[in-house]
């Protein structure tokens, strides 16, 4: 399987996926984050008190700038508010959503459960308690189920053996944007394998069937 991941991930050509940045800020406010990263950058090379202070003013002012921002932002929100219109649906229940408050965990004697421990237990006490097997309501249907599970298995002919056209049309019938598993193969993937990989492929098949044992990997 590793070498099948490897193959497939050489052949492949890696696709740029670029991030378009939205600035919805003025071009004030840019000019004066830029300005701070400088200063920063000096103070940190320099450590001069000058540098330093310089840097504590531009923070200072790029944060009232920020605040006089998002105030006229807000401001310019809520006038554009209509009652007839959702969007004032929208932020009237936004203002008055409750988050309800999860309550603590008790013990049977009224204590709390502070620790994960003891949480833990409560849990483990309380779902025990709930979750309990139904009443057997009918014995003999039980001891026919149990008598059935316990018989040994009648004798069968073996299963019959894959063939290469048949693992060939399965693989050439799988989606295409079907989710790999935890190999990583796509069915794109299976459908450029060669004839020598399935032949091998419909071996390892067939050795599951006739040895009853499928493999972990």
């Amino acid at each position: 399987m590793e070498t099948v991941q490897k193959v497939a991930w050489a052949s492949s050509q890696a696709r740029n996926h670029r991030t378009t940045r939205h600035y919805n800020v003025p071009i004030h406010i840019r000019n004066l984050i830029s300005a701070k990263r400088r200063a920063r950058f000096k103070r940190q090379r320099s450590c001069y008190p000058s540098d330093c202070r310089h840097f504590e003013d531009l923070a200072q002012e790029l944060r009232n700038e920020l605040s006089i921002f998002h105030a006229a932002n807000y401001n310019t929100y809520v006038s554009s508010l209509s009652p007839k219109d959702q969007p004032l649906w929208t932020a009237t229940k936004r203002l008055l959503n409750y988050h309800s408050i999860l309550s603590p965990l008790l013990h049977q004697d009224n204590s709390w459960a502070r620790s994960d421990e003891e949480k833990a237990e409560v849990f483990y006490y309380r779902i025990s308690s709930i979750f309990q097997p139904f009443p057997d309501i009918d014995p003999v249907q039980t001891s026919q189920v149990y008598e059935f599970l316990d018989s040994p298995l009648p004798l069968a002919l073996p299963p019959r053996s894959f063939t290469l056209s048949e693992i060939s049309f399965i693989i050439s019938h799988l989606p295409n944007r079907k989710s790999t598993g935890y190999d990583l193969i796509t069915a794109p993937i299976l459908k450029h394998f060669p004839r020598r990989a399935l032949v091998f492929l419909t071996n390892i098949f067939n050795a599951v069937l006739r040895t009853t044992h499928f493999p972990l990997v």
